[in-house]
């Protein structure tokens, strides 16, 4: 299990990582004209795995074995180092007129307090609430940890908005067009989330197990 729980981690950041790594290999390479389509390939990509992986995975576990799920990935793998090996531009960009900047001077700027309060908030909450579907989870704790979750997101948006010279989360893009067609989709996304857990939910508390009818004798 220990193994399992550390390849899991492993795998979740890499793919963050991937998934972040598309979104610069695409906008570095490609023309500004061809950014949205190009994007649009890749969530069709996405969603096509979100849709097949559950039951292609279940046919090659019940036909080819568990480990297969995992080793099978590896002609995907190859395929795509090939590809990159070979379509990816070898020779850097012209370099812009821009003042180059240390290292140390890129650590310097980057928004620390912004980094920790964010993540303070979202792994609160997410304890919180994994404290809260347990069978022995106490109020008192998911009610202090939804109050450090909430004084760390006060935080976070007070230091980005008054006192943060490079924030991490721009947050005036909220009021231009960009922006607030991001936070549209944000309440949409989170609002169909919402209501696909709480169909879920309304579906353990309904489905309950009928009576069997009663026995006439005869």
């Amino acid at each position: 299990m220990n193994q399992l729980i550390a390849g899991r981690i492993i795998s979740g950041v890499g793919s963050s990582g991937m998934v972040v790594m598309i979104s610069i290999i695409i906008t570095d390479l490609a023309a500004p004209s061809e950014v949205a389509l190009l994007r649009s390939y890749t969530n069709v990509v996405n969603m096509l795995g979100r849709g097949v992986g559950a039951p292609l995975g279940r046919v090659i576990v019940n036909s080819l074995g568990w480990r297969w799920a995992f080793t099978g990935r590896l002609p995907l793998i190859v395929l795509c180092l090939f590809l990159s090996r070979v379509q990816f531009p070898t020779k850097p960009r012209t370099a812009t007129p821009v003042a180059e900047r240390s290292k140390m001077e890129k650590l310097r700027s980057l928004d620390y307090f912004g980094i920790f309060s964010f993540a303070a908030a979202v792994f609160t909450l997410l304890l919180a609430l994994t404290t809260a579907g347990t069978l022995d989870g106490r109020l008192s704790t998911v009610y202090a940890l939804l109050g450090v979750c909430a004084l760390a997101t006060v935080a976070f948006v007070c230091h980005e908005c008054l006192w943060a010279t490079r924030p991490l989360v721009p947050l005036r893009l909220v009021t231009k067009g960009v922006g607030q067609y991001w936070l549209v989709q944000v309440v949409l996304f989170s609002g169909r989330c919402g209501v696909g857990r709480n169909n879920a939910i309304a579906a353990q508390f309904t489905d309950k197990p009928r009576s069997p009818p009663p026995s006439r004798n005869t």
